[in-house]
């Protein structure tokens, strides 16, 4: 292998695992309190290999055969080295946008581009106009790529451009010291630096798409989530992503499957209080926040199944309808040898149980379903060994709400989805799938 490649390879793998991580500080000593340095962290490691590609003269290097730099005792400037590398980027690309969407498809699924949040804090009235720019460039960006309209011209590389030399003078303010930590950190401040993080990963993936490397840190992002519900919005931001992942409340694939499947609810229901309809969870574990953010526009009661009783089970779900609900209050309802906790949510009472019975007492439950939601069971030791995306399903879909189905969310394992179920959902593939699983979505009319 020659030096190109064995140089693009430790980078490739450097760019991966930086997308692949969350960064926690812990203190030193007796308390050792722990705290979330990302995506600041994530921010400063992409720009270190951001500058190791940039400082290749990559047109010369293929011309050659071997690594070549550019001669930084030259006139070139860094903002030309960078300019160079984009121009790489685009004669890469030809007269194909395949690279440019798929690199930059995650900028798409920001939201509220606007917002004041994005209004960045300094002295320097020029300053803070460029940055109002920079997020609607961003936007406009992310909105191309999303209607498959980015392509290789002169105006998508003179946005990119833009943005690129925006995110590099915050790179300088953070390399040298020119914020302090407690700004950096700051709410607002943190989840512009994740706009800036996401920019230049999918700048560098679209570097390694280019250079003919098919995983990339962009298809491993995170993502803001916003859910409607009813007359109510649930709003999680990627600062809060961060932090139910570190405290493995979510799966690394589930803000992207939400991109990807519940962005714009157009069919959302508006639920009252005489509406029970139940999202069922075979052998859900402790697996709460999901499923609850994506069944809330459809369900009043979530039967998360789990033989099993584990000690922390009320408190972790408990703390998952805090997440989404913040301060509500959430009563203990008795529940026999189960655990149920009833909270109010966009004026409608819902419910929350784990049940410690098998799987199949749901059949005999005098509830409709309106949401079936599986993922992570197995046929061997410690899974069910039922197979409800098969065998059990049409039991289940006899189940359902007669006006508007059951919404189905799984990963069809074990055993593999019903087929006449399957041909009427999407299959979505996801490079940060924890279990490297397919999944399968769709709504499925009452039989």
């Amino acid at each position: 292998m020659n030096s190109i490649e064995n140089f693009l390879d430790s980078l490739h793998h450097a760019h991966l695992d930086n997308a692949r991580q969350l960064y926690v500080a812990k203190t030193i000593g007796s308390g050792q309190s722990e705290r979330d340095i990302s995506p600041v962290t994530n921010f400063v490691f992409e720009f270190f290999l951001y500058n190791s590609l940039y400082a290749v003269d990559w047109e010369t290097s293929y011309a050659e055969g071997s690594l070549v730099y550019h001669d930084r005792q030259s006139p070139i400037t860094e903002r030309n080295m960078q300019i160079a590398l984009e121009k790489f980027c685009r004669q890469k690309c030809g007269e194909s946008s395949e690279f440019l969407i798929e690199a930059f498809l995650p900028l798409a699924g920001l939201d509220d581009l606007a917002g004041e949040w994005t209004l960045i804090t300094t002295d320097d009235p020029r300053r803070a106009e460029e940055g109002k720019r920079f997020f609607a460039k961003i936007a406009e960006i992310g909105q191309l790529a999303a209607n498959n309209d980015l392509r290789p011209t002169g105006k998508t590389f003179d946005l990119i451009g833009d943005c690129r030399y925006f995110a590099y003078g915050v790179r300088n303010n953070i390399f040298h010291g020119s914020k302090s930590l407690g700004q950096i950190y700051e709410a607002d401040q943190a989840r512009r630096i994740g706009v800036y993080d996401l920019f230049l990963r999918c700048l560098n993936s679209l570097f390694f798409l280019a250079t003919g490397r098919k995983e990339h840190g962009a298809g491993l992002c995170q993502l803001p989530m916003v859910q409607r519900c009813g007359t109510s919005q649930i709003e999680v931001p990627l600062t809060k992503v961060n932090r139910l992942l570190m405290l493995k409340m979510m799966k690394p694939e589930d803000s992207m499957l939400h991109w990807k499947l519940f962005r714009s609810n157009q069919d959302v229901p508006i639920l009252s209080s005489n509406d029970r309809r139940a999202l069922f969870y075979p052998s859900a574990g402790k697996d709460f926040f999901f499923p609850l953010l994506v069944g809330l526009p459809f369900c009043t009661d979530f039967f998360f199944y789990e033989e099993a009783r584990h000690r922390d089970g009320k408190i972790v779900l408990r703390r998952a309808i805090r997440e989404l609900v913040p301060n509500v209050e959430c009563n203990e309802l008795d529940a026999s040898e189960n655990e149920c906790l009833e909270f109010e949510f966009d004026s409608v009472s819902r419910r929350a149980w784990i049940v410690h019975e098998d799987n199949m007492t749901f059949l005999n439950k005098d509830i409709l379903i309106a949401f079936y939601f599986h993922r992570g069971d197995s046929p061997g030791e410690g899974g069910s060994g039922q197979s409800w995306d098969s065998n059990l399903l049409p039991q289940l879909l006899a189940k359902s709400v007669s006006d508007i189905g059951c919404h189905v969310l799984t990963d069809g394992e074990p055993g593999g989805l019903l087929d006449e179920v399957a041909t009427q959902c999407q299959k979505v593939t996801l490079a940060n799938s924890h279990r490297g699983r397919d999944y399968f979505y769709g709504v499925i009319p009452k039989p």
